[in-house]
């Protein structure tokens, strides 16, 4: 993935954070319309 290859070329400083289902449903309100920030290619983007 371009995960992979950013870690292994040293280029990514910085890991993703792993969190779960339910952690994500809380800090975005259930995914809420009024949280979202935008969308794009890889998604939606929620504050």
């Amino acid at each position: 993935s371009t995960m992979d290859k950013l870690h292994h070329s040293g280029s990514c400083r910085v890991a993703p954070k792993i969190m779960s289902l339910e952690s994500l449903k809380e800090i975005t309100d259930n995914f809420s319309e009024e949280r979202k920030l935008g969308s794009g290619a890889f998604g939606k983007v929620y504050k």
